[in-house]
């Protein structure tokens, strides 16, 4: 299950195509900590699709 930023992050890099400046912007996060966030989330998603 992911949490709401990671969702969040998901939603806004994927389906609005923003950059992480602009996420970080929009998630009043670091440019860094945006990225940080992405690469968990990611991370995430490929070990939960690897388990089925």
């Amino acid at each position: 299950q992911l949490t709401d930023r990671q969702k969040q992050i998901i939603y806004l890099r994927y389906r609005e195509q923003l950059t992480f400046r602009e996420i970080a912007l929009v998630m009043d996060i670091s440019y860094q900590s945006a990225k940080n966030l992405m690469q968990k989330t990611l991370q995430k998603l490929k070990e939960k699709v690897g388990n089925r």
